[in-house]
């Protein structure tokens, strides 16, 4: 893994623990995303895209606009 992969893996992971209690118990939607291969969001933000879960969206490498953007829209 290159380091700067490794760097942008901690950044999310500081982030998502930094922010737990907004992560956890926020009524709204909430990610944060750094990359196409960083990001972390909530239970509700998953949800609406239509993941299982957080991990179901993040494990997403796509470009970003071509996998959440209708191409209507983009």
């Amino acid at each position: 893994m290159r380091l700067a992969q490794r760097t942008h893996r901690e950044v999310i992971a500081k982030v998502r623990k930094q922010l737990a209690d907004i992560f956890d118990e926020s009524e709204q939607s909430v990610y944060v995303y750094l990359d196409d291969a960083n990001k972390v969001c909530n239970e509700r933000f998953a949800s609406l895209l239509g993941y299982d879960s957080p991990k179901g969206w993040a494990a997403i490498k796509e470009n970003f606009p071509e996998a959440f953007v209708s191409p209507k829209y983009r």
